[in-house]
C-alpha cells in the first residue's frame, strides 16, 4: 500500500503558517547569533571602518566576546568604565533573548518544514513563494536601514535599552571600538551572510523533500 501525500489545505495550514512567517526571523535571529560571538568579525569591521587595530585589539576582541556569551569575567575586560561594563550586561542579556529565539524559532520552522516536505504534495510551491516571502523581506528591511540607519539605531536603543548606560562618547572605549559607522559597514556583510543560509536551506529542502518522497511513494 503505498502512502498518499496529504493535499488538504485544512490538514496542513499550520505548518505553512508557521513556515511562511518564521523563515525570516530563524535566519536573520541565526546570522545575528553567530556574528554577534565572533571577535573575527568585529576584528574585520574594525579594520575596515579604520580603527587602528594591534595585538591587543586582537585580545580584547576575543574577551569582549566570551563575556557576551558567558557574562563572566568582567575583571578581564581592561580600559572599560563602569558605565560601559553596564552596558555589556544589558547587551549580553539581549544576546542571551537572541539565542532563545534562534532556537524556539528554528526548532519550529525546522518541524514545520520537515512535516510540509513529507506530506504535502504542494511543498516545492510552498517553497517558492516562502523564498519570494522571504528574500522580500529582508530586501525591505535593508533598504530601511540604508535609508533611515541613524533614526532606527536610535530608535533601537530607545526602545531595547531602559538606562543611559548606552550613550557614549568618543572618549569611552567601547564606543570607539564600535562606533555607529562599525553597524552601518556590518550591513553589506550581514545581509550577505543571511542570503547565502537563506538560499542554503532553500536548495537542500528542496533536494531532501525530493528524497523524502521517492522513499514514500516506495514504501
Amino acid at each position: 500500500m503505498k502512502t498518499r501525500l496529504v493535499s488538504s489545505s485544512r490538514a496542513l495550514w499550520i505548518p505553512r503558517i508557521l513556515f511562511f512567517l518564521l523563515a525570516p526571523i530563524f535566519f536573520l535571529t541565526l546570522t545575528l547569533s553567530l556574528l554577534a560571538f565572533d571577535p573575527a568579525y568585529y576584528l574585520s569591521m574594525q579594520k575596515g571602518i579604520g580603527y587602528p587595530v594591534t595585538e591587543e585589539t586582537r585580545v580584547l576582541d576575543y574577551k569582549l566576546a566570551q563575556f557576551l556569551w558567558n557574562g563572566n569575567g568582567p575583571e578581564d575586560l581592561t580600559g572599560f568604565k563602569e558605565k560601559e561594563i553596564l552596558h555589556l550586561y544589558d547587551i549580553h542579556n539581549l544576546l542571551r533573548l537572541l539565542v532563545f529565539a534562534t532556537l524556539v524559532s528554528g526548532a519550529v520552522f525546522l518541524t514545520s518544514a520537515t512535516l510540509l516536505g513529507f506530506w504535502d504534495q504542494n511543498f516545492r510551491r510552498i517553497l517558492k513563494w516562502s523564498l519570494v516571502f522571504t528574500l522580500s523581506f529582508y530586501f525591505l528591511a535593508g533598504t530601511m536601514l540604508y535609508f533611515f540607519f541613524d533614526w532606527l539605531f536610535l530608535e533601537f536603543h530607545l526602545f531595547t535599552f531602559a538606562n543611559d548606560y548606552w550613550v557614549l562618547g568618543e572618549d569611552y572605549l567601547l564606543y570607539r571600538l564600535f562606533p555607529p559607522e562599525f553597524f552601518q559597514a556590518s550591513l553589506f556583510p550581514f545581509f550577505a551572510l543571511l542570503i547565502f543560509f537563506t538560499l542554503l536551506f532553500y536548495l537542500l529542502a528542496l533536494m531532501a523533500s525530493k528524497k523524502a518522497r521517492t522513499a514514500l511513494r516506495a514504501s
